[in-house]
């Protein structure tokens, strides 16, 4: 952030608030983080290269909740790890 202020020229508390009024005006329109889906092929790929496929949560695939996806405002999420899936 220090980088980014002195780039522009200007102090980071004005840096600071222009970042948070800039977020505030686009509605905290950001979308969440996505995590992606473990594919066959990454399994696969994992195997073959003597590794083990980690699932988005970051556990060993399957994870706990792989099997515990929920819909929730139009959004499949891992009930167990709490995170989006895509």
């Amino acid at each position: 952030m220090v980088d980014a202020a002195e780039a522009e020229g200007v102090s980071l508390n004005v840096w600071c608030l222009n970042a948070f009024v800039t977020v505030l005006n686009s509605g905290l329109a950001a979308t969440a983080p996505v995590a992606p889906v473990v594919t066959a092929e990454q399994v696969v790929r994992d195997y073959l290269n003597g590794e083990r496929t980690l699932g988005p949560c970051g556990e060993i695939w399957p994870c706990p909740g792989a099997d515990t996806i929920s819909d929730h405002g139009g959004y499949r999420w891992c009930d167990k790890c709490g995170i989006r899936l895509t």
